[in-house]
């Protein structure tokens, strides 16, 4: 179909949504929510952190301490409240409830149930940020006025129900073969999660010192951003406990394990105490480093941004040394593989793929 074919194809049919039969207005109507919405979430992150929370666990407070009644609110009405599935609520409330944010008690008349309630200490949380909320919300909401702001709730309602039938329109079903990913079901996140799992990557152990604390992660998020300036990323889960830390850290050591250290991988993965009878010294910022590994980078935090139910942290390179005698570990479909070294390649690839 030619360019010029494409430029009649309507996104949308309703002659209310269309100007002189042209869907151009719509189009643009569309980006600017979507690019409000983007906002949105990254503000909603930064509420998180002001008060030492990921930005869903800050909403899951926020919006507990707007339900609840006398005798709390369910996890069910939270989740409903803010479209979350409510075994996800339900993981971050039990981390809100270890921080003494949140309390859980049985419910009266169902003891598989349980009844949510914002803890004194929660309260403050809350009351520190405020100030600054109303603020930030302030200019957000700028240009509305009182002659517009009623209709704009009816409206953000009605578009709220629209969405809900939107997204679970029969014609969106995927092609036979293909995995729809817009649900968010354990099922299609397992089906994803194996599907991602087709990819090779290293294995990696990032650590940093927070407070005088050692923090210390095994992930395959890990990788090169840029060559100029020099820098990596790596990526943490939104529901990690030790998140709100790791956001503070000023700089990380990242450790590309080498195909010797699969238990070493297996420690720093799992809970309980990781760093007892493990070999390491201080580095730069007082991040732990490893010995026996394929490369170690010490770096300097950059930034912290959202990618979905993750946090990116992009960091540049300070320094870095290899040990060409140690083959890296590899991970793909989900169990560790070794490495098998082909001739040398004489094309200047991946780079010349750019060009």
């Amino acid at each position: 179909m030619s360019e010029k074919q494409t430029k009649h194809l309507l996104t949308v049919t309703r002659d209310d949504l269309l100007e002189d039969g042209s869907d151009l207005a719509f189009r643009k109507m569309l980006h600017n929510l979507l690019a409000f919405s983007a906002r949105l979430e990254q503000i909603r992150s930064r509420f998180g952190a002001y008060i030492g929370l990921s930005g869903p666990q800050y909403t899951i407070l926020i919006t507990t301490r707007q339900l609840q009644g006398a005798d709390g609110v369910g996890v069910g009405a939270v989740a409903e409240h803010l479209a979350h599935s409510a075994a996800f609520v339900t993981a971050e409330t039990n981390k809100l409830a270890k921080l003494g944010i949140l309390n859980k008690v049985p419910h009266p008349e169902d003891r598989r149930r349980v009844r949510l309630s914002v803890t004194d200490r929660g309260i403050a949380l809350l009351a520190s940020l405020a100030k600054v909320q109303a603020e930030i919300n302030d200019q957000l909401f700028e240009p509305v006025d009182a002659g517009n702001f009623e209709l704009l709730q009816a409206l953000s309602a009605d578009l709220r129900g629209s969405a809900e039938r939107g997204s679970s329109y029969g014609r969106l079903s995927p092609a036979a073969g293909w995995r729809n990913v817009m649900t968010v079901s354990v099922e299609d996140q397992k089906a994803l999660r194996n599907a991602f799992g087709a990819f090779p990557t290293g294995v990696c152990i990032v650590t940093c010192s927070v407070d005088g604390e050692k923090l210390g992660m095994t992930m395959s998020s890990f990788n090169s951003l840029s060559l100029d300036p020099p820098l990596v990323l790596f990526s943490i889960d939104k529901r990690a406990n030790g998140l709100p830390l790791w956001e503070r850290a000023e700089g990380y050591a990242i450790h590309v394990l080498s195909q010797e250290q699969t238990d070493l991988s297996n420690r720093f993965a799992r809970p309980g105490n990781k760093w007892e009878g493990v070999d390491c010294r201080p580095g730069e910022y007082d991040a732990p480093l490893l010995s026996g590994v394929s490369a170690v980078f010490v770096c300097a935090a950059e930034r912290v941004i959202d990618g979905g139910d993750h946090r990116l942290f992009i960091a540049r390179v300070e320094c870095h040394r290899t040990d060409a005698d140690r083959y890296p570990l590899v991970f793909a479909k989900g169990r560790y593989a070794t490495l098998k070294l082909g001739e040398p390649m004489e094309t200047d690839w991946p780079l010349a793929i750019h060009y």
